[in-house]
């Protein structure tokens, strides 16, 4: 019998410091969050405490990750900022929310601070608040003068495209949106007002002048553009309404084209600022090389040449719609920019290889682009990812 008694005390014992131990424990994915108080409010907390594993490993010279972040980011360490916030997204959610709202509130409010703590990739798309210190550098960038805030507006951009941004990324997708729309008022202040001469030519229309004839003039001396490039920089959108004295804006600076794979965005610079910004598709399983290209032949209601048959315009069969930009290289002949009949594929690889676009976006590229400048085809990866 008293066997007995000894083993219900036992038992009893044990379920009492069990209900206890469930009661007061601090569940293991809020223990940074302590950490992360503690460094942003300078001091731990002052009442003693057990020492935790994440305690216990700071101790051992391994800080703990949201600490470690923390401080990285906070002290402008290059490799954190590199990562940015692709190391947040290895957290707890609820550590992610407070740790990104200490980061914003420590960033200095200067735009190259801010756009500096976005990271080197595209990783600040992907969680909100990420994205919301997007939107502090854009605010940002809207208050800055002329090419400055331009260049804000291309940082944010470039950092976007580098990475992977699926389809199924709405978010990610609509922010991109955002900031390319909110860039085109100061774009319209500057790199299309033709009174914004700053880093250009000019050039007086003389009698009898074309917006043909005043690019191939100027194509001849190295300078190349299109009547249509011309066009867009000097807001012309009736070449035939050109007039005699008519002071014109040639842009001296190269006009390049970046295409990114991984984020299925194609961006037209003028010198080192965005001025178009275009979602693509591209070759299935991956088959669009990488490499530089050069701006070819531009083909309006073109034939397709395929599998040695020439399937013509306006064939149910023809899949490159109304225009086609050719992309030559020695290596890698075939290929080029079109239109689409089937949009949905925008924003994957589903091409034989060339790049596809929406039929309004082919059809700007088609008149912006200049022959014989350069496409360079990209897959960056998100730095810090796995």
């Amino acid at each position: 019998m008293r066997r007995w008694v000894v083993v219900f005390v036992a038992l009893g014992a044990v379920w009492w410091f069990s209900r206890g131990s469930k009661s007061g424990q601090v569940p293991t994915t809020m223990e940074p969050l302590a950490h992360v108080a503690a460094v942003t409010d300078g001091a731990a907390a002052s009442q003693p405490q057990e020492p935790s594993s994440q305690q216990q490993a700071k101790a051992e010279g391994a800080p703990p990750p949201a600490e470690a972040i923390y401080e990285a980011v906070r002290q402008r360490e290059p490799a954190a900022l590199a990562c940015g916030y692709r190391r947040l997204l290895d957290l707890p959610a609820a550590v992610q929310a407070t740790l990104a709202e200490r980061l914003t509130a420590a960033a200095a409010d200067d735009t190259a601070s801010m756009l500096a703590a976005l990271g080197e990739g595209n990783a600040f798309l992907h969680s909100d608040a990420g994205r919301t210190a997007a939107r502090r550098v854009v605010k940002a960038a809207l208050t800055e003068p002329g090419e400055a805030g331009l260049r804000t507006f291309t940082g944010v951009i470039e950092r976007a495209m580098r990475g992977s941004i699926e389809k199924a990324d709405d978010a990610a997708r609509a922010l991109v949106d955002e900031i390319y729309a909110a860039m085109q008022s100061p774009l319209n202040r500057v790199v299309f007002n033709p009174e914004f001469t700053a880093g250009a030519r000019t050039h007086q229309v003389a009698r009898g002048e074309s917006l043909d004839k005043i690019a191939g003039a100027y194509r001849k001396q190295g300078v190349k553009v299109d009547a249509w490039t011309l066009g867009l920089f000097n807001r012309i959108s009736d070449p035939t309404k050109l007039r005699q004295g008519q002071v014109l804006k040639v842009p001296a600076q190269p006009i390049v084209t970046v295409i990114e794979k991984r984020s299925y965005l194609l961006a037209m610079y003028l010198g080192d600022v965005i001025f178009r910004l275009y979602w693509i598709g591209h070759g299935k399983d991956d088959r669009t090389p990488e490499t530089t290209f050069t701006v070819g032949l531009k083909q309006e209601r073109p034939d397709w040449y395929f599998d040695g048959k020439v399937i013509p315009y306006g064939h149910p069969d023809n899949i490159l719609g109304d225009y086609f930009v050719k992309f030559e290289h020695a290596s890698f002949p075939g290929y080029g920019a079109h239109g689409t009949p089937e949009p949905e594929t925008i924003g994957t690889m589903a091409s034989r290889g060339c790049i596809r676009m929406r039929d309004h976006d082919i059809r700007d590229f088609f008149q912006v682009a200049p022959r014989g400048t350069h496409v360079h085809v990209r897959s960056t990866q998100n730095p810090g990812s796995r």
